[in-house]
């Protein structure tokens, strides 16, 4: 119910992001041709083009807590992608590599007091399996959460900080959800279904994930209450 449409074209557009004043939502575009990073005002309903970059493609951007930083990947092949900040508030030098180590780092989701970015890559396992690893923005300080035997992605900070909410799968396994705690301890499956589930997201309360679920042969937007 009272579903607003947004932008009316023939691209795709994608991933969108809330600013936290909820004014502003930020998304990827490939009208041009190419994918680039694009805002949209809720109430000029302005769409502006953000700084393109000098290569790559910007991918899976979102807004800081305090909605004064983008941290977005840059993917420069299958193989390859940079962990990218820009700063909203600086005109001569708003983008900063974050991590451009030549692996595939995906998927920057911040913590909620902004210091510390989840994000998935392949350092560890000779390019071979994805696991969550956490930077600190600041002290550039890297952590590895998970050391599992598939593909571990689509990592999603408690509110609390607490936990990290995440996918877990292989090309040819459902993915399924789990959640950890930030230390890397206390692993917990969370589904366990015929068909995947993907792209957590934490309730306010921490009590519920909002989830992509492949249900009745199509994607769905589905609901889970946590054991506490």
């Amino acid at each position: 119910q009272n579903q607003t449409r947004l932008t009316f074209n023939t691209a795709e557009d994608r991933r969108p992001s809330c600013h936290p004043d909820g004014n502003r939502i930020l998304f990827e575009s490939d009208r041009t041709g190419m994918n680039h990073l694009y805002t949209y005002d809720l109430q000029s309903e302005r769409i502006e083009k953000l700084p393109t970059p000098e290569y790559g493609e910007p991918v899976f951007a979102s807004y800081s807590p305090d909605g004064r930083t983008i941290a977005f990947s840059l993917k420069i092949s299958d193989e390859t992608s940079d962990l990218i900040l820009l700063d909203m508030n600086s005109k001569s030098n708003p983008r900063k590599n974050l991590i451009s180590n030549g692996f595939r780092n995906f998927y920057p989701k911040w913590s909620p007091d902004g210091k510390v970015i989840a994000f998935f890559y392949r350092k560890d396992t000779e390019n071979q399996i994805d696991d969550i690893y956490t930077i600190n923005i600041y002290t550039k300080q890297i952590k590895r959460i998970t050391e599992l035997d598939k593909h571990s992605f689509c990592p999603s900070f408690s509110q609390d900080g607490k936990q990290l909410a995440f996918v877990n799968a292989m090309e040819k396994s459902r993915p399924e959800l789990f959640v950890i705690d930030v230390s890397g301890e206390n692993l917990k499956q969370i589904t366990d279904n015929r068909d995947g589930d993907t792209l957590p997201c934490w309730s306010t309360d921490d009590k519920k994930i909002l989830f992509t679920g492949y249900r009745q042969g199509s994607f769905q937007i589905c609901e889970i209450t946590l054991n506490q």
